[in-house]
């Protein structure tokens, strides 16, 4: 099989800068190697989920020009490719993990936990990992709630290769023993990434730089289960122009208020796509399918890259001018410039009100 790569954004709310450029990079990926690129929406984590998320992702991925083959709603040989219809087979690997004793059931309550907490306790203290088989069992057949933890290997170095970052080392004695699925039957978020990574037939996974560290955690999930992992490809930081890294705390960087604001859906892909992206070249201006047709691992970088909103500018005057040399692409802008200045107007008319009032 070729590329396949996956964008799994969470619904929780807008699509930001950082996810709508990890969505782009997956989409030229694929594209470039005339691979697939499918869309997952990971919504395990039930209670920070934002009704209408989901639509807004699709919508601002779609205005920006991000194509997928397989998604919740053009569905596909994979599916489902929204996690909670998909609990079923988390809880099959779970079942495997127990039985082949790379996992363990946790009986640990809540009050334990959070007593662990208060001492200053470093993570889990595998208690429960301490159980033999015999004692697990009977606490089962009690109905007594658990979850399922990994054992992690001691005294291990896990190594991530990474297509950006290199071979990066991480002690296993700094992970914890982590809650692969809840005592409600949901996943946590690595095991069902792992997991739908693998059934997916994922060949490559793009995402943003914060998730190194925590890919440790991966590969041993994937080394549990006897799978190969996927080649792992780390995305550089997006920070403002102080250095502050970009988050969903910080105004005015999700892709909506950038449509709302007039700028081209074109502008806004490639000032996207040259963040922390070298093969662009210098001429700016281009569509999604001259970037694809140039893009490649090794011209991403491992430094941070800056939102410059200047840069963003200069682009979409380089689009909006290629818009003017053709009539009816010229047309199309105008009528979208005028819903534009009408929105705006409207806004500002219903602020004064406001005011008076």
């Amino acid at each position: 099989m070729g590329v396949r790569v996956r964008f799994a954004p969470s619904p929780t709310g807008l699509l930001h800068l950082g996810g709508a450029r990890t969505a782009l990079f997956n989409y030229l990926f694929a594209s470039g190697h005339k691979g697939q690129c499918i869309l997952r929406i990971e919504d395990t984590d039930q209670g920070r989920l934002v009704p209408g998320s989901k639509e807004g992702l699709e919508e601002s991925l779609q205005w920006l020009g991000v194509q997928f083959h397989e998604s919740p709603s053009k569905g596909g040989p994979y599916g489902p490719y929204i996690q909670s219809e998909r609990l079923s087979l988390y809880q099959q690997y779970a079942r495997e993990l127990l039985n082949g004793g790379s996992g363990y059931p946790c009986f640990c309550g809540k009050e334990r936990l959070q007593s662990l907490r208060q001492r200053g306790t470093t993570g889990y203290d595998r208690r429960c990992r301490k159980l033999s088989r015999r004692q697990a069992n009977e606490e089962m057949s009690r109905g007594s709630p658990f979850t399922v933890r990994l054992k992690v290997p001691e005294n291990e170095v896990v190594c991530v290769e990474d297509a950006v970052y290199g071979r990066v080392e991480i002690k296993s004695s700094t992970i914890e023993d982590q809650v692969l699925l809840k005592t409600d039957g949901f996943p946590t978020y690595h095991f069902a990434c792992v997991v739908d990574d693998h059934c997916m037939e994922i060949s490559h996974v793009l995402r943003g730089e914060e998730w190194l560290l925590s890919t440790a955690k991966h590969c041993l999930l994937y080394s549990s289960l006897g799978w190969k992992p996927p080649q792992f490809v780390h995305l550089p930081l997006l920070v403002s122009s102080t250095g502050e890294k970009l988050s969903k705390r910080l105004q005015g960087t999700s892709v909506l208020s950038y449509q709302e604001r007039g700028f081209l859906a074109e502008a806004v892909a490639e000032f996207l796509c040259r963040l922390g992206w070298s093969g662009g070249g210098e001429r700016e201006g281009r569509s999604l399918e001259e970037l694809a047709a140039n893009f490649s691992l090794s011209g991403i970088s491992r430094s941070p890259a800056t939102v410059d909103e200047g840069k963003l500018m200069s682009t979409n005057k380089r689009h909006f001018r290629r818009h003017l040399h053709d009539p009816e692409s010229a047309a199309v802008l105008a009528r979208k410039l005028a819903e534009c200045v009408k929105t705006t107007l409207t806004w500002a008319i219903l602020q004064l009100i406001m005011c008076r009032y």
